[in-house]
């Protein structure tokens, strides 16, 4: 079991997430669900694609015959008006 402590963010409250476990689910979204005994706090995985790991996807597109993946190796995936 990991513990965090309530923090002030402004003028709002909230909690730190350890890096390993945001890492391990691979989110950058949550929701946040009341229960009769606390508060339950599910990872959502999002489409954007600032949340790819582009170094992955470009070597499976080495070592993989997709046309898809082929053609996303030679997309410009750094360009900055992509959402």
């Amino acid at each position: 079991m990991t513990t965090a402590n309530i923090i002030s963010i402004g003028t709002s409250k909230g909690i730190r997430i350890p890096k390993n476990i945001i890492e391990h689910f691979g989110f950058d979204k949550v929701s946040l669900e009341i229960l009769k005994d606390g508060l339950l706090i599910k990872p959502i995985k999002t489409s954007k694609i600032s949340s790819w790991d582009t170094k992955k996807l470009r070597e499976l597109a080495k070592n993989d015959k997709s046309d898809l993946i082929d053609d996303f190796a030679t997309c410009d995936v750094e360009q900055k008006d992509w959402e």
